[in-house]
């Protein structure tokens, strides 16, 4: 004979209540089905479980020392099953997430506070990441999901539309053209620019449109971060063309955002590994996502 789970449901019950009676009733058995099981663990462990004092069943030292390891383990039973209970209802769990810088110093941190407040056990890991280093992380499969600024297909994974748009024109209030609500290329000529580095593929098409209409401006500082640039804009030394998201989002931003013609498209799409095991939170997220988004 083994131990089993109901011999030691039946040791418990006995302890717990200190009558082989009253355990009968809670275990909706009978009292000679309470004494044989007793019978049978004492047979198994090869030492007496209970005495009698004053006619009631009292534990043992060697019975008592058992009791205590048998609420040990039951005590991580209940853990486990809350454990349990937790995942089935996406109250806990883990989800990492990697996206490009501006990303997550604008968008993310909104939807995440969104999805504190219903998930508040469930731990989010953040990795701000440029490409191609955030396409290479991704096609391994070391993220649940990653936000990217473009449209080539990465290996390994399936992406979606999240935000489509246009980017804008930043400036502080004060500056001579924050009157406007509508900007041509033309109005840029001899501006004072905060601009992206001469690489970046946003700075590129810019001065392609700026070139092909002959629009001379002066660029006064470069940065490669979206959130750097918006705060040496908000310094006063120039506007600059960015993407619709990171204004929107920077706290305090004190800035006036103007739309551009003709217009650069600024996409961000979601991207999910496809080997990675399937993460029932990643929906959770991306609904926070995209009501952040919305206008």
């Amino acid at each position: 004979m083994r131990l089993n789970h109901r011999l030691i449901e039946t040791f418990r019950t006995v302890v717990s209540c200190g009558s082989a009676t009253r355990a009968a009733e809670l275990l909706f058995t009978s009292q000679p089905a309470v004494s044989r099981d007793l019978a049978r663990l004492k047979q198994v462990l090869g030492f007496a479980l209970f005495e009698r004092v004053k006619g009631r069943l009292s534990p043992s030292a060697q019975g008592l020392a058992f009791y205590e390891e048998v609420e040990r383990s039951f005590t991580g039973l209940v853990e486990l099953g809350a454990r349990a209970e937790a995942l089935r209802q996406f109250k806990s769990g883990t989800l990492s997430v990697a996206a490009l810088p501006a990303l997550c110093d604008s968008l993310l941190p909104q939807a995440c506070e969104r999805f504190h407040r219903r998930h508040p056990d469930v731990l989010i890991r953040i990795s701000a990441l440029d490409s191609p280093e955030l396409d290479g992380a991704l096609s391994e499969q070391r993220f649940d999901l990653g936000l990217v600024e473009h449209k080539h297909p990465i290996a390994q994974t399936v992406a979606t539309s999240l935000f489509r748009g246009n980017e804008v024109v930043i400036m502080v209030h004060t500056h001579p053209l924050a009157r406007k609500k509508h900007l041509r290329l033309q109005d840029l000529t001899g501006q004072a620019f905060v601009s992206y580095g001469s690489r970046d593929p946003y700075r590129r098409r810019l001065d392609a449109m700026l070139d092909q209409h002959g629009i001379k401006r002066q660029i006064v500082a470069e940065t490669s971060s979206a959130t750097s640039l918006c705060a040496l804009v908000r310094s006063g030394i120039g506007l600059a063309v960015v993407n619709p998201i990171t204004p929107r989002f920077s706290s305090g931003s004190g800035l006036v955002c103007v739309s551009l013609s003709p217009s650069i498209v600024y996409e961000v799409d979601v991207v999910q590994p496809i080997n990675r095991p399937s993460n029932p939170l990643i929906n959770l997220l991306l609904s926070d996502l995209r009501q952040c988004l919305e206008p």
